[in-house]
């Protein structure tokens, strides 16, 4: 992911690794922000999109399990086309999961059926 550096610097306003689970890290990048992400459009490896597809129950694990190795950004609406063909000329896909709100406001994941979706655990925890 080192050739979406040029576009993260020009375009994103914040970004990391995923590297302890997408729920965790999603709630780190955004700080005293709220969001509103939409599972369904996270994209999953052909293994993970397996094991979710035959029991939903798997989503949680997926999303908060850790060893991601992708890059969580936000990019304000006016650059996201920018930063789409960015990504696309470095060969890397880019999607977008959802929006940041106001600070103060709530965190929703929306789940695979639209409806918020809640997690026992937030994050990998390496102890």
């Amino acid at each position: 992911r080192l050739a979406l550096r040029e576009a993260l610097l020009e375009n994103a306003g914040a970004a990391m690794d995923v590297s302890d689970g997408l729920i965790g890290d999603c709630r780190k990048l955004l700080g005293a922000c709220g969001a509103r992400v939409n599972l369904a459009d996270v994209r999953m490896s052909n293994a993970a999109q397996s094991a979710v597809d035959h029991s939903r129950k798997l989503l949680e694990t997926v999303m908060t399990g850790g060893d991601d190795y992708e890059i969580l950004c936000a990019v304000p609406p006016a650059k996201t086309q920018t930063f789409e063909a960015a990504a696309r000329a470095a060969g890397v896909v880019a999607t977008e999961i959802g929006e940041v709100l106001a600070p103060g406001a709530a965190t929703v994941f929306l789940g695979l059926d639209g409806e918020a979706q809640f997690f026992a655990q937030g994050a990998f925890s390496h102890y």
